[in-house]
């Protein structure tokens, strides 16, 4: 699926799966999402190219996984 991603179908692929994605959102990633049921974006928003969304660290030996949240009108990736 990521053969799809910038087009709308990339989109519905992901909601899919769980994540609440708002409209005009464009997802140029070339990585796939790993957490994509606590991701969460916002209306008109963009994701180039080398942006990176980690729903997850690790801390003294254990994953702790967490919720991504973006909001409108926003622009994330390089520069």
């Amino acid at each position: 699926m990521t053969w799809f991603r910038g087009y709308p179908i990339y989109n519905l692929y992901l909601r899919l799966l769980g994540a609440k994605i708002g409209r005009n959102v464009v997802i140029e990633r070339r990585h796939p999402l790993i957490v994509t049921d606590l991701l969460r974006i916002g209306d008109n928003t963009i994701l180039k190219n080398d942006s990176q969304l980690i729903g997850y660290k690790a801390r003294r030996n254990r994953l702790h996984i967490g919720a991504i949240d973006i909001g409108d009108n926003v622009s994330v990736g390089e520069g």
